[in-house]
């Protein structure tokens, strides 16, 4: 988790082949000390058809878990 910084981007491949593309824009904790992480999200298929799907934001641990592959250099 200590991956997990603005800047940095993160996918995972679905089975049918759509890559989703995770560029961390913040990581900051709640009021109640949890952190959590505010990313932009954008979803690719192999014929180069792109979806944006703007900012969303879960916490730290569930973003650590769904998003384990961190690649440099992604222009989404």
């Amino acid at each position: 988790m200590d991956d997990v910084q603005p800047g940095t981007t993160f996918r995972r491949v679905h089975e049918d082949a759509l890559v989703e593309t995770a560029e961390v824009q913040s990581v900051a904790a709640d009021r109640y000390g949890i952190p959590h992480v505010k990313f932009k999200l954008i979803f690719s298929r192999s014929n180069r058809v792109t979806y944006e799907q703007g900012t969303r934001m879960l916490a730290l641990r569930t973003f650590a878990d769904l998003y384990r592959e961190q690649v440099n250099g992604v222009s989404a």
